[in-house]
């Protein structure tokens, strides 16, 4: 089972309900889709069926790799 991101957006509400009149920057960000490959289910993409984009070498591990990349993307 693909583990889930630990995204906890209810700790931003006080930062978001501050002083309105006070600006600020707010990043969410995610390391989604970056390796380890931990999110999504890649067994929704079938590696045979890919089109992979023209920068990448058309082999067998490239192809399950991206198939753990388009899950994270997904996800």
């Amino acid at each position: 089972m693909a583990k889930k991101d630990r995204y906890e957006p209810h700790k931003i509400v006080p930062f978001l309900t501050r002083d309105p009149e006070e600006p600020f920057a707010l990043f969410i960000n995610s390391t989604n889709p970056h390796r380890p490959w931990t999110m999504g289910d890649a067994s929704r993409f079938d590696s045979a069926k890919l089109k992979l984009p023209p920068a990448l070498a058309d082999t067998r591990v490239i192809r399950e790799e991206f198939t753990h990349y388009l899950a994270e993307v997904a996800e």
